[in-house]
């Protein structure tokens, strides 16, 4: 293996300029593709679409719909629903849903959906009217519809909470009704009619995949903070140019690579996707930390410019090969898992990582090879034994000290075993209201849980 690293070490320096070109042109054909690069979310990408039971039920939704169902709570703070205020609230967002694009107005189910009815025994048979057309305004009409709703057992529990404190609204929508569109409808009803004695919950599929497609291009400036910490870091470990530079262009290729694929093979960016550009940039660094500290030790040795890239490479090779191709054959393996959702983070990640071979083992010794060689005092800086590496090497002197490497193997032992004993604990599924894919106060899952009440 040590005569291939040689061989290869020697054919990237030899050819250097072909590979930068390789590398570049490939980066500036995968960043073209990104136009193409969408952000969607797709509740149905988290299960197996060719299991049987989901071929049920996209048939009964095809015949019956349902999966575009909402649902808006109104409470009230103080006293209970029946009032003026409250229940012409109720009427304005029942009457606004209507006029919704692709709403199935025959699926509106609040107290003044023209669907539901209030059925009274007269001496000619039953009588069905509405239960209520207008708010009403006098006590004796609230007092008689609310008489109405409790003889009701459709309406009372279902509609109306036992305690009076809040009512439900139901609304579905067509299945070519995309989730984004029906969020941003109802978050504007929601909002117009928001006021200080009534809590307003939303809840439904359309909504969650709403909250999820509004968090997910904010990751965006997460990512660029990430990227700032990045440079400090680097900056810190170097104090040069080609130690900040070089690591960082180096991930951010292998990074435009990953998703390039992804775009190419038809995916979209989703919640799980996301995180892509952070796994792939997170190894890219490290991998690229390593040849540039490499090249610095090499440098040392008095040698020139491409034979310390020559040796950098050279030496590096085989762990540096060997880390990559497991890392990104591991996710490359999610590839069997039958979500869509694992798939496509899998292959975005996975094609990153072993991108990284390219962007980090072959070209940064190819541009190193091409830098004017550093100034003796940047190397002797570098390797200035400063206050990390005392640090780390007190670290490092305590893990091999005899009585200290055997408190370190034994708290690694405790660590293993209470890490097996919480994993056979981890519950499987949600057994609450709500998504695991927010925060337990996030409005969504306020919403949910108040709903499910």
């Amino acid at each position: 293996m040590n005569n291939f690293s040689k061989f290869f070490a020697r054919f990237v320096i030899r050819h250097r300029i072909v590979f930068i070109l390789i590398s570049l042109v490939l980066t500036i054909l995968f960043a073209y593709q990104l136009r193409h690069l969408t952000l969607q979310t797709n509740l149905g990408d988290f299960a197996p679409q060719k299991h049987p039971y989901l071929a049920v039920q996209r048939q009964l939704t095809h015949i019956f719909g349902g999966l575009n169902q909402i649902s808006i709570a109104i409470e009230v703070k103080e006293g209970d629903i029946f009032n003026y205020s409250t229940l012409s609230k109720v009427h304005r967002i029942t009457k606004k849903l209507y006029l919704l694009d692709g709403i199935n107005a025959g699926r509106v189910v609040s107290l003044s959906a023209r669907k539901i009815k209030s059925v009274k025994a007269t001496d000619e048979g039953f009588g069905a009217k509405r239960l209520m057309r207008y708010p009403p305004k006098s006590a004796e009409e609230m007092e008689r519809l609310k008489e109405t709703i409790v003889r009701n057992p459709m309406v009372y529990g279902p509609i109306v909470s036992k305690d009076f404190k809040s009512t439900l609204i139901q609304a579905d929508f067509e299945s070519d009704v995309s989730s984004r569109r029906i969020f941003r409808q109802v978050q504007q009803i929601i909002e117009e009619e928001k006021d200080s004695n009534n809590n307003i919950y939303i809840g439904g599929r359309p909504i969650l995949e709403g909250w999820l497609d509004f968090y997910t291009p904010k990751m965006g400036k997460i990512f660029m903070g990430t990227l700032i910490v990045m440079i400090l870091i680097l900056y810190i470990a170097f104090r040069s140019k080609r130690g900040v530079l070089l690591p960082l262009a180096s991930s951010l290729m292998a990074t435009v690579w990953g998703l390039g694929i992804l775009t190419l093979s038809g995916y979209k960016l989703g919640p799980t996707t996301i995180l892509t550009p952070f796994l792939v940039m997170a190894l890219g660094i490290s991998h690229s930390v390593q040849f540039i500290k490499r090249y610095y030790e090499d440098e040392l040795k008095h040698l020139s410019n491409k034979e310390a890239s020559q040796e950098t490479l050279q030496s590096l090779f085989v762990p540096a090969c060997t880390s990559l191709v497991t890392d990104g054959l591991g996710f490359l393996s999610l590839l069997i898992v039958p979500l869509a959702m694992i798939r496509s983070m899998a292959l975005a990640t996975g094609v990153g990582v072993l991108s990284i071979f390219f962007t980090t083992v072959t070209f940064i010794p190819a541009v190193l090879s091409f830098l004017p060689s550093p100034k003796r005092k940047e190397v002797e800086r570098e390797e200035r034994f400063n206050l990390l590496n005392r640090i780390l090497g007190k670290i490092a002197s305590l893990s091999i000290h005899r009585f200290f490497r055997w408190a370190v193997v034994g708290i690694f032992l405790i660590l293993g075993v209470v890490g097996t004993i919480g994993a056979s604990r981890i519950v499987v599924g949600d057994n609450e209201p709500g998504s695991a894919s927010l925060y337990r106060n996030s409005p969504y899952n306020v919403a949910e849980t108040m709903i499910s009440k």
